[in-house]
């Protein structure tokens, strides 16, 4: 939303920015998406053996921090599992 927003508000007046803009995001979003599709499968109980790496590990917070604006420390809230 914001990303759009950003977008749409200086593309008249700074299209070279705008464009920037959006390449860096689709660059970003594109490196992301590596890292969330190994984490979720990761997480499937087929591939548990293998060793997830630190990016995969941090993917989802970086994902949410991405969209929402806010840093990854403001995500906090922990699910209780069978674990804990």
């Amino acid at each position: 939303m914001h990303l759009r927003a950003g977008i749409q508000r200086c593309y008249w007046e700074y299209p070279r920015a705008a464009r920037r803009l959006a390449a860096d995001a689709i660059e970003r979003l594109g490196e992301q998406s590596k890292y969330m599709q190994e984490y979720i499968r990761k997480n499937n109980w087929e591939y548990r053996h293998e060793k997830i790496s630190e990016a995969e590990r941090k993917a989802w917070l970086k994902t949410l921090a991405f969209c929402t604006g806010l840093p990854a420390e403001a995500f906090t809230h922990k699910i209780k599992t069978f674990e804990d």
